[in-house]
C-alpha cells in the first residue's frame, strides 16, 4: 500500500514535470493529481527538488541502463540500430522520464547538482561507447573523434525520437551509423 502511494506521486510529478516544466510544477499540484494530501507527499519526499532528482538519479538512469541491456547484438553497428530504434518503443511514462532525463542534460530543468550528475554519467558513457566501438575501429588513429561523432549522432536521433515523436526506420539509423564509422552510408546531416 505505502509503495502504491509513492508510486502515485512519482507518476502525478513525471506528468506534471513533463507537462509543466519543473519550475512550473508545484507540490500541491503532485498531491492534487496523486489523490492525497501535501503532508503524504511530503512524508515520502522532502521537497520538489528531491523528488525531481530521485526521477532522473533513479527512475531516468535505470531507463537508461535497462535499455542498454536488453540489446544482445555483438555487432557494433546492429547494436546501436537496435538501440536507437527500441526508442521508438518506449511507454509512454517512459518517454517522459526520458523527456526529463534529455531536459536535465539540455540544462533546462533541475540544478546545478543535476546537472553535474547527468554530466558525470555521460562522461562514464564515452569510455563505454569507446569500448563498444573498438571492435569496428581498429586502429583508426582518429578515434577521438568518431566516438564523439557516434555520440552527436545518437543524441541527433535520440532528440529527434523522444523530443520531436520523429521515425526512423531501421536502415536510416544503420546509414547514419555506417556513416560515422566510416563504413559507407548517406550523410546523416539533413
Amino acid at each position: 500500500m505505502e509503495q502504491d502511494v509513492k508510486k502515485r506521486i512519482k507518476r502525478a510529478a513525471i506528468d506534471l514535470f513533463d507537462q509543466e516544466g519543473y519550475h512550473g510544477t508545484t507540490i500541491r499540484n503532485i498531491a492534487s493529481r496523486a489523490g492525497c494530501s501535501l503532508p503524504t507527499v511530503y512524508y515520502y519526499f522532502k521537497s520538489k527538488k528531491e523528488l525531481f532528482k530521485e526521477i532522473i538519479l533513479s527512475d531516468y538512469f535505470s531507463l537508461l541502463t535497462r535499455r542498454a541491456e536488453q540489446i544482445q547484438s555483438g555487432d557494433v553497428i546492429e547494436y546501436y540500430t537496435q538501440y536507437v530504434y527500441s526508442l521508438g518503443q518506449l511507454t509512454e511514462e517512459e518517454k517522459k522520464i526520458y523527456r526529463l532525463g534529455l531536459k536535465v542534460s539540455l540544462r533546462f530543468n533541475g540544478d546545478e547538482e543535476l546537472y553535474d550528475a547527468v554530466d558525470a554519467w555521460e562522461k562514464k558513457q564515452i569510455a563505454w561507447h569507446f569500448q563498444k566501438a573498438m571492435p569496428i575501429l581498429g586502429n583508426d588513429e582518429n578515434w577521438a573523434v568518431v566516438i564523439r561523432m557516434l555520440i552527436l549522432t545518437l543524441e541527433y536521433m535520440t532528440l529527434a525520437i523522444v523530443l520531436k515523436n520523429q521515425e526512423f526506420s531501421e536502415d536510416t539509423i544503420r546509414e547514419y551509423l555506417m556513416f560515422v564509422f566510416g563504413k559507407g552510408g548517406q550523410n546523416p546531416l539533413p
